[in-house]
């Protein structure tokens, strides 16, 4: 039997992988998720949550490329990404 593969996240992607490479499957996903929120003491966020802090976040960067940060959201449409520029006024 094989070991069960880790998660580890790559903050400089912004990706979930586990050790082998591979996309981990929804319930892992949310396992990390609750380790994460309960080590920072945050409250549980799900992983659309994540992905539109994420977005938020990459967007409200000066320097940001919506091309880049719509690629990188897995977004057909640019007004898709667009939505996420009225939570910019949300940010700390």
């Amino acid at each position: 039997m094989l070991p069960k593969p880790r998660i580890q996240v790559l903050s400089v992607l912004g990706l979930f992988q586990t050790a082998t490479s591979g996309q981990p499957d929804e319930p892992a996903v949310w396992r990390l998720l609750r380790s994460l929120a309960e080590r920072a003491d945050l409250p549980l966020r799900g992983p659309h949550g994540v992905k539109g802090d994420a977005v938020t976040h990459a967007r409200a960067k000066p320097e940001a490329r919506p091309d880049k940060v719509q690629r990188w959201a897995d977004h057909k449409n640019p007004r898709t990404t667009q939505r996420y520029s009225h939570r910019k006024e949300l940010l700390d």
